[in-house]
């Protein structure tokens, strides 16, 4: 597909932005293949006779999955850090190990009905929390970021909130249906 071929390198240029930002750890291949794996799809949904340039098709959704790679990734080993703090002493015995296994256990589910929790909301409102209360960014540099009003990046920062906690305190798998709604 000639649209593919024509913006490897842009895509490519894209993940090296986005990589320039991290720690050494992450590898710019790998997100060298997000960004490039997401420029296919988009180049099989484009249509050029609407009148809008490819990279600006693109754009976003190349930059997005590269950022859901990371996001991804940070999610993994922060699970696999909290499993690793879970020692067992040799010196417990059977109970005691059990115990721990058990912690274990429930941390990793913990962990996986979060991470369904986050993917229940949509991902500029995940964007937007992680500025605000991760990142600790003022409201009216959110804004600024995105090109929106301070009003909006409120209102989305407060519904994230209220449907995060509707899903943890009440889980099930409408809980988030009902918080939109509400």
């Amino acid at each position: 597909m000639v649209v593919f071929e024509n913006n490897l390198g842009w895509a490519d240029k894209i993940a090296r932005a986005i990589h320039r930002k991290l720690p050494p750890s992450f590898d710019l291949q790998d997100l060298e293949q997000e960004a490039r794996i997401k420029l296919w799809a988009c180049a099989q949904r484009y249509n050029g006779k609407t009148g809008v340039p490819f990279q600006a098709f693109a754009y976003m959704a190349v930059r997005g999955a590269v950022l859901m790679s990371i996001r991804r990734r940070a999610w993994t080993e922060a699970t696999f850090l909290d499993l690793m703090d879970t020692h067992v002493d040799p010196r417990l015995d059977i109970e005691g190990c059990a115990a721990a296994a058990k912690r274990a256990r429930d941390r990793r589910r913990q962990a996986d009905y979060n991470l369904r929790a986050l993917s229940a909301i949509a991902p500029a409102e995940v964007c937007t929390l992680q500025k605000l209360y991760l990142d600790e960014s003022e409201d009216w540099e959110v804004a600024e970021h995105y090109g929106v009003t301070v009003k909006e990046i409120t209102r989305q920062g407060k519904k994230a909130v209220r449907v995060l906690r509707l899903i943890l305190a009440e889980g099930g798998p409408h809980a988030a249906e009902r918080a939109l709604v509400a």
